[in-house]
């Protein structure tokens, strides 16, 4: 359970694809950033998306499409335009970002703009095996693991928006609870101007978050 201080500092520079181990303040090599697999989850479903926050953990990639009726969570394995698993959850309630547990044999799904509440499901995504958590209701859209069992996160709530939280995971039973490690509320909020579209804990700076802040929606 995370328990010391964590700060969050503002990224504007985003680095995808680069998985080479960098020495401490050397620059990304330029070849590392290049297009490697392209994974389009509207060929499986059929129709046109709209995805939003992929991510990569344990050598699988996991991708939400958001538009309704034809929301859906897939998950593929690392060099693989095709999906192992897929969750067509239609009109049901929206994910915005899917991650697997760090130390136990689920999937957390965030929540999103027409769902407040984070979501377990099992690895091969069957929706039968969704299960819901009510107690931080914030419309989190997305995350990232601080630790085998608390993330920080973000909201998509009106007045919200511009919030960090850290709440503690508990994988079985699917429990949350806030993590009142920062203040006894369980959120700092930033200096973000419009929203926080996505929180991510550093890798050679692991006592620090970063978060992009979406700016003027014009």
């Amino acid at each position: 359970m995370f328990r010391t201080s964590y700060r969050a500092a503002a990224f504007v520079v985003l680095l995808t694809l680069g998985i080479i181990p960098q020495a401490l303040g050397a620059p990304l090599p330029g070849e590392s950033l290049k297009v490697g697999t392209v994974l389009d989850i509207g060929q499986t479903l059929g129709h046109r998306n709209s995805m939003y926050n992929p991510r990569s953990f344990g050598g699988m990639n996991y991708i939400t499409q958001i538009n309704s009726p034809h929301r859906a969570v897939g998950g593929y394995p690392v060099g693989s335009a095709r999906p192992e698993a897929v969750a067509a959850i239609g009109s049901g309630a929206e994910a915005r970002m899917a991650c697997a547990f760090p130390a136990a044999g689920y999937v957390l799904l965030a929540g999103g703009a027409s769902n407040d509440f984070l979501s377990r499901i099992d690895p091969d995504l069957n929706l039968d095996s969704r299960v819901p958590a009510t107690a931080v209701p914030v419309r989190p859209s997305s995350f990232d693991w601080v630790d085998d069992d608390t993330i920080i996160h973000n909201s998509y709530m009106t007045g919200m928006m511009a919030n960090l939280y850290l709440t503690d995971i508990k994988a079985d039973p699917f429990a949350v609870t806030p993590n009142k490690s920062w203040n006894a509320n369980g959120f700092v909020t930033t200096g973000a101007t419009t929203r926080i579209r996505n929180v991510r804990v550093g890798d050679l700076y692991r006592g620090y978050a970063y978060y992009g802040d979406s700016g003027a929606n014009n």
